[in-house]
């Protein structure tokens, strides 16, 4: 058996509340998570780790150094404070096990590029990925028929845009070259101009709306939902035979071109929409 270390800001939220469950059914209890550390009481609910680890029958580390050294692979959520994903990863960053980091990956390209630099150093498998990446719906979509794309969700930039730009970037296979952010009233949308003319728009919209793309092509248009949660089940699948074979399943590349995307967005977001430029390039 595999056993899995979740390391998380505080624990009760709904990623660490479901993956246990999840992970034993998808690997038939190959894969397991075993052990648990929370660095703060859940501020939502005020539920501790102790008590976490009681409901869910993991056993409680009093230290991120603890959890590494007796996990054979880690998981680092905090799924909803990218912030704090260097901090909870930097350890395990250095273990040479398998990690992988919840969505959404980082605050933006700088703290994406450090985690990956750090994990090379130490020669460490580490991938991050949103569930949408594995969408059932998404996978026959032939890429030399796409002009433009435009890739509808829900809620805020932060938390929420990266379900929308991993499906663009794995379809698109190419870096923005500039990004403008625009504003709405419980709306926002993010316009991406990459690097070979295209033209993309991711929209969230402030509700409990589906996935949805649509695509422009050279002769005709194409519409896409995400249904149900079976690209959920997809994504817990790769994950359990990530800890197995750690082939990472994402191109570090792909990432931090959403990474930088990203970073965009918020710099036109704060200076009022502006088109702003991308600072790197990983796509060619």
């Amino acid at each position: 058996m595999i056993k899995v270390g979740f390391i998380d800001y505080f624990l009760d939220e709904w990623h660490a509340n479901n993956y246990p469950k999840m992970i034993h059914e998808a690997s038939n209890g190959e894969v397991e998570a075993v052990y648990a550390y929370g660095m703060i009481p859940s501020p939502k609910t005020g539920k501790t780790t102790d008590e976490w680890c009681a409901e869910h029958g993991l056993t409680k580390c009093e230290t991120i150094e603890e959890l590494v050294e007796k996990s054979d692979g880690i998981i680092v959520l905090s799924p909803d404070n990218s912030e704090m994903h260097y901090v909870l990863s930097e350890y395990a960053l250095k273990s040479g096990k398998p990690v992988f980091i919840d969505k959404t990956f980082a605050t933006g390209l700088e703290m994406g590029k450090q985690i990956f630099d750090l994990a090379a150093k130490y020669d460490t498998p580490v991938y991050s990925t949103s569930s949408l990446r594995f969408a059932e719906e998404y996978q026959a979509i032939d890429k030399s028929q796409i002009t433009a794309m435009n890739c509808l969700g829900p809620n805020g930039l932060e938390i929420y845009a990266i379900h929308m730009l991993e499906p663009m970037i794995m379809l698109m296979q190419k870096d923005a070259e500039r990004v403008m952010f625009v504003d709405g009233e419980r709306y926002y949308s993010v316009v991406i101009e990459f690097t070979d003319g295209r033209k993309g728009i991711i929209s969230g919209f402030m509700g409990r709306n589906p996935y949805v793309i649509n695509i422009a092509g050279p002769e005709r248009d194409h519409f896409y939902t995400a249904e149900g949660n079976g690209y959920f089940l997809t994504f817990i699948k790769e994950l359990v035979e990530y800890f197995k074979d750690r082939r990472i399943r994402v191109p570090h590349e792909q990432t931090l071109a959403i990474m930088a995307i990203l970073s965009a967005a918020k710099k036109s977001r704060d200076n009022g929409g502006e088109w702003v430029k991308t600072e790197e390039k990983f796509l060619g």
